[in-house]
């Protein structure tokens, strides 16, 4: 497979963009940047604040943010998800 055989790609902040000193690499921002100068989406999954988010968006100089909200609960043993479209950045 290569890179352009997925159109998104999907990426947990904690981990895997911010390192362990919480700092995203030259090479991640560069491997970032590859991507979307070749079309593909790339989206970033967190559990973290708003404002911890933005900082990591524009130092990944993101154009658009999206915050979803989602939950998930259990009532009775069925399973509820509810998706909020919280705020467009």
């Amino acid at each position: 497979m290569r890179v352009e055989d997925f159109k998104k790609y999907l990426f947990d902040i904690d981990g895997t963009i911010l390192n362990t000193k919480e700092e995203i690499s030259a090479k991640t921002k560069d491997s970032i940047r590859i991507l979307i100068d070749k079309g593909i989406e790339v989206l970033l999954a967190t559990g973290r604040s708003l404002q911890e988010t933005l900082q990591v968006a524009e130092e990944l100089e993101f154009s658009l943010l999206l915050r979803l909200i989602v939950l998930t609960w259990y009532i009775k043993g069925k399973k509820s998800v509810k998706i909020t479209l919280n705020n467009f950045y």
